[in-house]
């Protein structure tokens, strides 16, 4: 298998090129919806990634994996994954994918109607999308916000963050 990619002493060449076959193995899993094999494959790609030192591809390996999980509602490990892609996010400087983490994390802590810190997540990640001028980032951070307000019926934030949204 993958011989056509290099041969042996291309390991770094093979190790990415298995992660990125695993990878849309994983892809494939979670648009079936088989989340247990979608979690097997992101795994297989993320530890991939990581022996071909390519943090960029292991970052996408874990944020994927917080996704799973969240549809598996293993909050722990979905919040395990973000962190995991959030601390990867940081070393590269990639603030649109920490602004983006932070908003899962943000869904995370809503499903399990921890409205302090969604809150909390949103409000870090309309801050990175601020300061990046992203205005679809902004909305999308406003109209979480304002969808954790209605949650507690605090009816007149609710209205700020999403008019906010539409502007």
């Amino acid at each position: 298998m993958l011989k056509f990619y290099g041969t042996i002493n291309d390991s770094p060449k093979i190790e990415i090129s298995k992660a990125i076959c695993y990878f849309r193995l994983g892809s494939i899993a979670e648009k079936k919806q088989d989340w247990v094999k979608a979690t097997q494959e992101y795994r297989k790609a993320y530890h991939a990634f990581l022996v071909a030192k390519n943090e960029s591809g292991a970052k996408g390996a874990a944020y994927q994996l917080g996704i799973v999980a969240e549809m598996l509602k293993k909050w722990a490990d979905a919040i395990d994954w973000y962190q995991t892609s959030l601390k990867m996010c940081h070393n590269e400087r990639d603030e649109k994918g920490e602004a983006r983490t932070l908003q899962q994390l943000g869904v995370v802590a809503e499903k399990q109607e921890n409205w302090g810190q969604a809150k909390i997540w949103y409000l870090k990640s309309l801050k990175i999308f601020e300061k990046l001028s992203n205005e679809t980032g902004i909305a999308k951070s406003l109209h979480q916000l304002g969808r954790v307000a209605e949650k507690q019926e605090k009816w007149e934030d609710a209205d700020d963050y999403n008019r906010g949204a539409i502007e």
